[in-house]
């Protein structure tokens, strides 16, 4: 069991084991993810969560912090689709709490908060917050705008297939689907700085690129 301790430092060898165990998690989602599936947290989400902390000049333990909210992020998509942050949240605690390395509470609290904070509810307050919300939609940045469009297409596609999702009815018409996609990135903002040299530029590129992909004026 974990032994909260006052002056418990997370290591690499706290965030390896915290992504063993997160991916053992997400290798148990449903097929019908086509874009919250694993490839979404490994290849996207935790390599830009490490990425925007380095760019803001985060410690090594800040980023490693960070990185483990970024693995068990979408993790509660396990059990359920819709509302599934404070699920993501409660696995992370309980990983914590059964490995045999120490966490502080404080830690605790503020990787559960940054996995609940991508419900997009409210604006996120703590650094880790802000990280992780720029790492979960930086696939916008991405400067692929082929890969970008296949990412957009497979949200879609994973909304036709879950009726419970609140976008389930616009990704029913590639019309709706796109002009709900792109209100989404023009009233989207970074929150970081460091996203926003990173992955804006990209991220206009690929609003004109799903402009002319969905027949958009």
């Amino acid at each position: 069991m974990m032994v909260i301790q006052e002056n418990a430092q997370i290591t690499e060898a706290h965030f390896n084991e915290a992504k063993q165990s997160a991916y053992s998690l997400l290798d148990k989602l449903d097929s019908s993810l086509t874009y919250h599936n694993k490839e979404h947290t490994t290849n996207f989400v935790v390599p830009a969560s490490l990425r925007i902390a380095d760019a803001e000049r985060f410690s090594l333990e800040d980023k490693f912090l960070v990185g483990i909210a970024a693995a068990f992020h979408d993790t509660g998509f396990v059990k359920q689709y819709n509302s599934n942050e404070e699920l993501g949240a409660n696995f992370a605690e309980e990983y914590m709490k059964k490995s045999c390395y120490d966490y502080m509470r404080i830690q605790v609290a503020y990787i559960k908060n940054a996995i609940e904070n991508t419900d997009l509810k409210f604006p996120p307050k703590t650094k880790y917050e802000k990280v992780l919300r720029d790492a979960d939609l930086s696939y916008f940045g991405l400067d692929n705008s082929d890969l970008f469009l296949q990412l957009v297409v497979n949200l879609q596609k994973e909304c036709k297939l879950h009726p419970e999702s609140p976008l389930h009815m616009a990704s029913q018409k590639n019309k709706s689907w796109g002009q709900l996609s792109l209100k989404f990135m023009l009233k989207h903002r970074w929150f970081t700085k460091s996203a926003e040299l990173l992955y804006e530029q990209n991220k206009q590129n690929n609003i004109e690129a799903l402009k002319k992909y969905y027949k958009l004026d």
